[in-house]
């Protein structure tokens, strides 16, 4: 029974997916998520029901569509995949609770900005708005946090990131950080509190380093090798998410605090 049940909550978590796929392509586009249904941006044909299935119907279409043939993303089923995987992770966790709820929510949250910032360079204001909204209610409803660490983790990753903005145009005389990363490290403090923001800040600044170097290896100085930071803040965030207490736990220790 506990199998069966977790099955659904994979296939709720791919569904949400599918959503975010809509959300992705249309929120830089300033469209509805709502209507007109889904439909093939090549054609502008009706996607089916049947045709909307969750990772499964991209498989039996064989990655493209009925109407005109053009070919479908693979990102498709992919962010489908991990939507379904990353909530079956939560659930198995962390159950039923509040902390499931906030932990799911920002996770959502975190693959549109993920996708939207790689292939527009920004991240929409109403996607942050939604996610303080969301953790404020939950917050208000249940604790998600101690009051202290809700408002200091949002203090912690704003100011980190207003701090090295600062520092970055002093340095370099140009932007190094944009608002939409100052707004989503201001989110992502209420959700994972002052300690995992902080592990959280410092890996994705590990994984912009390690990436960029690497493209840069690959790329040169062209364009494909340079990502924006939103992505590096999603990745260090779900890291210190499901691992930011061991990771804490054995710096502390290192450093003798422990």
């Amino acid at each position: 029974m506990e199998a069966f049940i977790l099955f659904w909550f994979f296939v709720l978590g791919a569904a949400i997916g599918s959503f975010l796929n809509v959300c992705i392509y249309r929120l830089p586009q300033k469209l509805s998520i709502i209507s007109p249904p889904s439909f093939c941006p090549q054609c502008d044909r009706k996607i089916k029901p049947l045709e909307n299935i969750p990772i499964i119907s991209y498989i039996f279409l064989r990655g493209k569509c009925r109407g005109c043939s053009s070919k479908i993303s693979i990102r498709y089923p992919i962010i489908e995949f991990i939507s379904g995987t990353l909530t079956l992770f939560v659930i198995i966790d962390s159950g039923y609770t509040l902390t499931s709820a906030a932990a799911l929510i920002f996770i959502y949250i975190g693959i549109t900005v993920f996708f939207i910032d790689i292939d527009h360079g920004i991240i929409p204001d109403p996607i942050v708005i939604l996610g303080v909204a969301a953790v404020l209610i939950i917050q208000l409803t249940g604790r998600h946090l101690g009051w202290v660490d809700f408002i200091s983790g949002a203090a912690a990753g704003a100011g980190f990131l207003i701090f090295t903005a600062l520092v970055g145009k002093f340095m370099f005389k140009k932007e190094s950080m944009g608002g939409g990363d100052i707004k989503f490290s201001f989110m992502m403090g209420l959700f994972l509190g002052p300690q995992n923001t902080v592990v959280g800040l410092f890996a994705s600044f590990i994984f912009a380093a390690f990436i960029g170097i690497t493209l840069k290896i690959i790329h040169g100085d062209k364009p494909a090798g340079e990502i924006p930071f939103g992505p590096y803040l999603v990745m260090g965030s779900l890291t210190a998410l499901f691992y930011g207490d061991i990771i804490a736990d054995i710096y502390l220790t290192w450093v003798g605090l422990r």
